[in-house]
């Protein structure tokens, strides 16, 4: 018997300062999960930089359910989740940090928790 959850979106938030390193790894343990988010909201909480802005334009071509909503001047985290929340589609909202990088069953394994 398969499990069927409810659709959802992931909400994330980058600045200048990250190694786009970890945001492309980031960005990588979403596309490999078991169970995809429905969509994923990313923030850009002010101008990124050449080498992070090569790393969004690379997953925005490759990945249809990313969302870039941008900010022109660096708000801060808070604010900055606050605007994305305005962007997502769906009730279920799971939070990541752009250096964050999720295991392979994370929105299986927490959805489960939930239904």
């Amino acid at each position: 018997m398969s499990l069927k959850f409810p659709k959802f979106s992931v909400l994330m938030s980058v600045y200048w300062k990250e190694k786009p390193s970890n945001l492309r790894k980031s960005l990588e343990s979403l596309e490999q999960q078991t169970v995809l988010p429905n969509e994923i909201v990313l923030v850009e909480d002010g101008p990124l930089g050449a080498s992070l802005d090569r790393v969004v334009k690379e997953f925005l071509q490759t990945n249809a359910s990313l969302q870039v909503v941008k900010i022109s001047h660096q708000t801060g985290l808070a604010n900055a989740l606050n605007v994305g929340l305005n962007h997502v589609t769906y009730d279920l909202v799971a939070r990541m940090d752009s250096d964050d990088i999720s295991v392979k069953d994370r929105f299986k394994i927490q959805l489960s928790y939930f239904f």
